[in-house]
């Protein structure tokens, strides 16, 4: 991928709706896409619209051994639901840590709180760089909204940081309702948590509102494939 094809996303995207954006993502980097899925409270939209236009799409994503039980029961229920509503089956790949929670916490104590940037290195970037080389990744979809904190306002729906790979948010500038509204329309099921959360992540950090942003997303903007 040339630097001129994300120039012209970057000027263009902002411009176009999510499928939109979508389709242009696989004219540009068919065969290099995946998808990154936290099976949070907009996961459902990002496979739906994603694996309308290939289905075999591969989706990543990261059990941190930390995840509430919701979550792990959200996905298998929205596998079950695109298999019984779309015929699709999903191309899932479960990425988790080389450290498991007992053996993390024995070396390092309650990491996710004296250094979350660790953290969120060991149990979500690393993983997640594994999958993104052992697939042969070039760009990434994400289910991020500029209005879920202001460092992310400060982003656009077309991301490449230096020397990492391409990071793209399809409905970067819908907000919350409009999430609502197309897992409604579409039947998808939501989240158990989303009614009373803004964002689902790893479980010691539902009930912190400092912690809103997800490591997965904010620190992908400095890792490298």
């Amino acid at each position: 991928m040339g630097p001129d094809v994300l120039s012209s996303a970057q000027e263009l995207w902002p411009k176009m709706s999510p499928c939109g954006i979508i389709d242009s993502a696989f004219a540009n980097w068919r065969g290099g896409l995946a998808l990154a899925a936290s099976f949070g409270i907009e996961t459902g939209v990002l496979i739906d619209l994603v694996t309308k236009v290939d289905p075999e799409t591969p989706i990543i994503t990261i059990d941190t051994g930390y995840l509430p039980d919701e979550t792990l029961a959200y996905r298998e229920e929205l596998v079950s639901w695109f298999a019984r509503e779309r015929d699709i089956a999903l191309n899932l790949h479960v990425c988790r840590p080389e450290f498991s929670p007992r053996v993390l916490e024995a070396r390092y104590g309650k990491l996710w709180e004296s250094d979350r940037r660790h953290y969120n290195e060991l149990v979500k970037l690393a993983p997640m760089r594994r999958a993104i080389k052992r697939l042969g990744v070039d760009a990434l979809f994400y289910g991020m909204r500029r209005g879920q904190t202001a460092e992310r306002a400060q982003l656009g729906p077309v991301e490449r940081p230096a020397g990492g790979i391409v990071q793209i948010y399809p409905f970067f500038f819908w907000d919350r309702a409009m999430v609502n509204a197309h897992l409604l329309h579409a039947g998808i099921p939501q989240h158990p948590l989303a009614p009373y959360y803004e964002h689902v992540g790893d479980r010691h950090f539902l009930d912190d509102p400092a912690q809103v942003e997800c490591g997965l997303k904010t620190l992908a903007l400095v890792f490298a494939a």
